[in-house]
């Protein structure tokens, strides 16, 4: 999927682009963490019925998942997630379980990663998490 813009993006950037939440949220940075904590908050419910679809082959439940697991991560600036979501919600829609099975672990990579970069930079407390 291609970004937004075509400006080019270091590898953090590539998958969390801080700079562009923030304009989002309009340098609000208060809002920007309850943004992020709130998105993480529903996560996983949206990957365990990304899971179920995969446990009961449905296809339409997997890329409904999908879908939902890309449009929270686009709409905090996470790429990387959303990359691979959108991978998983094209394969869904071609009924190609497979290909959607072999992309959860990239998927899962690809959250943890997320939330590391949130951590270090103090966007998120990860204390306050436990």
């Amino acid at each position: 999927m291609n970004r937004e813009n075509s400006k080019p993006c270091t590898p953090d950037a590539c998958i969390f682009d801080k700079e562009e939440l923030m304009n989002r949220v309009g340098d609000d940075e208060p809002l920007c963490r309850a943004v992020l904590a709130m998105a993480l908050k529903e996560m996983p419910d949206n990957i365990n019925k990304l899971k179920r679809g995969l446990e009961e082959n449905d296809a339409e439940l997997t890329r409904m998942s999908a879908h939902s697991i890309k449009g929270m991560a686009a709409n905090i600036a996470a790429h990387g997630l959303r990359d691979v979501a959108y991978e998983m919600e094209n394969a869904g829609r071609q009924e190609d379980m497979e290909k959607v099975r072999s992309l959860m672990p990239d998927l899962e990579k690809s959250l943890e990663i997320f939330q590391r970069l949130l951590y270090d930079s103090g966007l998120l407390d990860e204390a306050a998490d436990k």
